[in-house]
C-alpha cells in the first residue's frame, strides 16, 4: 500500500500539480481481517484491475478475441472486432456486438463495455439472448456479482444504473440511427471501497 501511495504523489507531481505532497495515507486498522475475508475477494475487482490483457480476454472463449492492451495517444484500451450475430438485413449489415477495455492509466482497467448494435430487426431476439448470455459470461469471467436488475434491465430494453462496491455498472439503450445496447461497468480502485474509512 505504501508503494501505491508513493506512486499516487508521484502522478501527481508529474501532472505538474505542486499539492504531491498533500494526499494522506489512511489505513482502516482493520486490514488485516479485511483482505482475509472470502467475501472481500469475491466482489473484489482487484486482482482483474491490474491485468489488463487478461481482461482484454474475458469473452475469448465466447467468440469475442482482442488484441492486446495499447495506448493511443489518448489513453489504454483494446477491443474486439464486431462479431456478426445471424444473417444480414436490408442494408446488408448482420446484427453485431464486440467487447473494449479502456483506462487513462497503463496499467489498471477502468472501463469496461460490451456493444450489442442491432442493424437486422429479423433476427433481434437471437442478438439480445447472445447479448445476455455473454453479459451474464463477462461478470462470471472477472468474478463480479452482477447487479439484480441488469437482465430484466436488458429484456425491456431500459436504461439503468447499478452500484455496486466494486464500481457502477449501467445499461444504455441507444435508439437514434440504429439501435444499441450497451453494458458498461465503470471500475473504482480498490483502495477507495475497501481499505479507507
Amino acid at each position: 500500500m505504501d508503494e501505491t501511495y508513493k506512486l499516487g504523489c508521484a502522478e501527481i507531481k508529474l501532472q505538474g500539480i505542486q499539492e504531491h505532497l498533500t494526499p494522506v495515507l489512511k489505513i482502516n486498522p482493520n486490514i488485516n481481517n479485511i483482505l482475509s475475508n472470502s467475501d472481500f475477494y469475491e466482489e473484489s475487482p482487484q486482482f482483474i484491475l491490474n491485468k489488463p490483457n487478461k481482461v482484454c480476454n474475458a469473452l475469448a472463449g465466447f467468440g469475442l478475441q482482442s488484441q492486446s492492451w495499447t495506448y493511443d495517444g489518448l489513453g489504454y484500451y483494446c477491443s474486439t472486432p464486431y462479431v456478426d450475430i445471424g444473417s444480414k438485413g436490408i442494408f446488408g449489415l448482420a446484427n453485431n456486438m464486440a467487447f473494449y477495455a479502456e483506462s487513462k492509466v497503463a496499467n489498471t482497467v477502468q472501463t469496461l463495455k460490451l456493444v450489442l448494435n442491432i442493424n437486422n430487426k429479423a433476427s433481434k431476439s437471437v442478438a439480445v439472448h447472445q447479448f445476455k448470455k455473454l453479459t451474464l459470461a463477462l461478470f462470471e469471467e472477472l468474478s463480479l456479482s452482477i447487479p439484480d436488475g441488469l437482465i430484466p434491465s436488458i429484456h425491456e430494453e431500459k436504461n439503468n444504473s447499478f452500484e455496486k462496491n466494486y464500481g457502477t455498472v449501467e445499461l444504455e439503450v441507444e435508439t437514434s440511427r440504429i439501435e444499441t445496447l450497451r453494458v458498461i461497468i465503470k471500475l473504482i480502485k480498490l483502495s477507495k471501497y475497501k481499505l479507507l474509512d
